[in-house]
């Protein structure tokens, strides 16, 4: 299997051995990394509710969160190489929860039942959708999601430091995760939707009866070949966006320079025409250049982005509205509140109360 790393043959590399250049340990000396969800005060260790008992994996260690009307059924394996979590959320209720993966992650997600938005903290808006998945960079604190009554499924890989390493030799992957650090977000530019292959591979891991050593080798030979799926893809995907691309390199130069920059000062980002000056463009090359590469407009990338991070703000009460406003660059906060309630289906106050429940 042949992966492209950029345009030409000097840029070339085979990809399906990288996995294979890491010699397997079967013991890991890292710790497992728990995703906390609620207050730590509701974990239950080893517990499996009965509803998920035939979703049990025997070699994952397991911790139940319990609240109200949420249930959070948790099963964590660590490998050498990987760390892999599957969570099961049973809302009875419209919920908040708060995941906090304690310490920066790199992992690959996947949505397997149910819709879920979820706000990075200083962050992004992330929509998670069943069928699809990204490689995510989620920095090391608290975030937010919102579920619906339902039942819901995630599954994800975590790249341990060694994955980490081979990974960045792919086409600006180690540019994307390195500016990413700051905020969090998305790598590839637009999800996957999980193809047949994957989700067999997704099913083996989820339905292993192996334990111990053998149990461990196997999952991370599975686990390798999911990664391997996703360099594939990340690599096609960037290599049709740039055969596709018809600005200027210096005009993409300066698409990403404003992503990077303006991700970190989300207050500067209402005026395009401005911007645009500042980088001897257009406001139509800055709008249009930003939609070829990202998907979105400049304008409307941003606005996501400004709701975004005024979500996470809402969890701090030091903050009022009009400060929140005044930090995400709004004159006025009626400006901010129905954009936000558009997006989010409820005013910043309504929003702050749910917040507040949350957290007790």
């Amino acid at each position: 299997m042949r992966f492209i790393l950029g345009p030409g043959d000097q840029n070339a590399v085979i990809i399906s051995t990288f996995v294979q250049d890491i010699n397997y340990t079967p013991k890991s000396n890292q710790p497992v990394t728990l995703m906390e969800f609620i207050s730590t005060d509701t974990i239950r260790l080893g517990y499996v509710p009965e509803k998920f008992r035939s979703q049990r994996i025997p070699i994952a260690q397991v911790y139940t969160y319990q609240k109200e009307d949420l249930t959070v059924f948790s099963q964590v394996i660590d490998l050498p190489r990987y760390q892999i979590h599957f969570h099961i959320f049973d809302a009875e209720n419209d919920v908040m929860v708060r995941p906090d993966p304690h310490g920066e992650i790199l992992a690959l997600h996947y949505m397997l039942h149910g819709n879920i938005d979820c706000v990075l903290r200083q962050g992004p808006q992330v929509s998670l959708v069943q069928g699809e998945y990204n490689m995510f960079v989620v920095p090391g604190r608290r975030h937010f999601a919102r579920l619906k009554e339902g039942v819901y499924e995630c599954f994800h890989v975590n790249m341990k430091p060694e994955i980490k390493d081979h990974l960045d030799k792919l086409l600006l992957f180690d540019f994307f995760r390195r500016n990413l650090s700051s905020f969090g977000g998305m790598i590839n530019f637009r999800p996957f939707r999980i193809s047949a292959d994957e989700n067999l591979l997704i099913t083996r891991i989820l339905s292993c009866e192996k334990t111990g050593d053998e149990g461990a080798e196997l999952l991370d030979v599975l686990a390798s070949e999911l990664l391997m799926a996703f360099a594939e893809r990340y690599t096609s995907a960037m290599n049709a966006i740039f055969s596709k691309i018809k600005i200027s390199s210096k005009h993409l130069a300066n698409i990403y320079s404003m992503k990077a920059h303006y991700s970190k000062n989300l207050s500067n980002t209402h005026d395009v025409g401005a911007i645009a000056l500042l980088y001897k463009m257009s406001p139509s090359e800055v709008e249009n250049g930003f939609e070829e590469v990202f998907g979105y407009s400049f304008s409307v990338y941003f606005e996501k982005q400004r709701l975004a991070r005024a979500f996470a703000l809402l969890s701090f009460d030091r903050y009022s509205l009009e400060a929140i406003a005044i930090m995400m660059g709004y004159d006025k906060v009626g400006e901010l509140d129905a954009s936000f309630e558009d997006f989010f289906g409820r005013n910043m106050e309504a929003m702050r109360n749910l917040l507040r429940k949350w957290a007790r």
